[in-house]
């Protein structure tokens, strides 16, 4: 993603002055307070997103799976867990009149479920999980993200990933002897993989898929 200069730097200024009220006596309490405050605007910043997106969806006749129109019922408030720790938002609630399915269509137009974990946390729960312990792993995320993780949630998170890179290991055996596959293939490779041999590139969505 590219970003407006002009933007970056009034953000920056207006950091630096929340840090200077706040004080910092060295680099490293300037350090932490400024991922401390980031993370506190990066987890609010995301809900007014998902808030704005959710009146624009509104404006959109939503269709039941059913093939029926959905009726708008309610705002409704939800959570979800992302990299910035938790994400507080409203979303709109649809029912079907005729099959009595309820549905959030800003959900599954972002493959987030309330109460779950984004895929981008899942993503690197999952790259830590698969290196160290699940204890370890949930001290290493709190240091790394400012966000606490439980060892279950590491554990199921580490093994639905394991799950969807099996998937993709399947699929590269059934293409193999694809020419034009392997060719495709051959040219993203380098964009693909990581140092820890899991596809960095298209797994994410591959993850964010099986979340929805």
């Amino acid at each position: 993603m590219k970003f407006s200069t002009e933007i970056v730097r009034e953000m920056a200024k207006m950091a630096a002055r929340e840090m200077k009220d706040l004080g910092g006596e060295n680099i490293l309490e300037l350090e932490t307070g400024m991922r401390e405050l980031l993370k506190n605007v990066g987890a609010e910043a995301i809900g007014v997103v998902l808030e704005e997106r959710d009146e624009e969806i509104r404006k959109e006749q939503q269709l039941c799976r059913c093939g029926n129109k959905m009726s708008y019922l309610q705002k409704r408030s939800a959570t979800i867990r992302s990299v910035f720790g938790p994400v507080n938002y409203k979303r709109s609630y649809y029912v079907c009149k005729t099959c009595k399915q309820g549905e959030t269509p800003l959900h599954s137009r972002y493959g987030i479920a309330a109460g779950e974990i984004t895929p981008g946390l899942g993503e690197m729960i999952a790259l830590v999980g698969v290196e160290v312990a699940f204890a370890e792993a949930s001290k290493l995320l709190n240091k790394l993200l400012l966000v606490s993780i439980s060892d279950n949630t590491i554990r199921k998170e580490t093994e639905r990933f394991g799950c969807l890179q099996q998937e993709i290991e399947k699929e590269w055996k059934e293409q193999s002897q694809n020419e034009d596959w392997l060719q495709a293939r051959q040219c993203s490779a380098s964009d693909e993989i990581g140092q820890t041999g899991i596809q960095n590139k298209r797994l994410p969505q591959v993850y964010a898929n099986a979340v929805a």
